[in-house]
């Protein structure tokens, strides 16, 4: 592969000019269908790991010190919500600043 800068001879593979550093392999260019599947997928899987942090945090909580917070049964699935919405917001924060 030749460097379209300095057309000095690179292996096929090189991602860099072994002169002058340009870049020789161009990241693919994702479509808008792409990238919205991706983000869609990217806030459930944040939304269901942080439900499943909450209700573990929130079944700990209840072994730990019981019927503090809510009525026993409770605790776990309020625990459970609100770590799906943190873990949709850490989804959202990612986005935000990507695109």
């Amino acid at each position: 592969m030749f460097c379209p800068t300095c057309n000095t001879q690179n292996s096929a593979t090189s991602v860099r000019c072994f002169q002058c550093g340009t870049t020789l392999i161009n990241e693919a260019v994702q479509s808008k269908a792409s990238l919205d599947a991706e983000k869609s997928l990217d806030a459930r899987l944040y939304g269901h790991i942080g439900a499943i942090a909450g209700f573990v945090l929130g079944m700990a909580a209840n072994a730990i010190i019981p019927g503090v917070l809510l009525e026993t049964r409770y605790t776990p699935i309020a625990s459970a919500v609100l770590g799906f919405a943190i873990g949709r917001f850490f989804a959202w924060q990612r986005w935000k600043d990507w695109h």
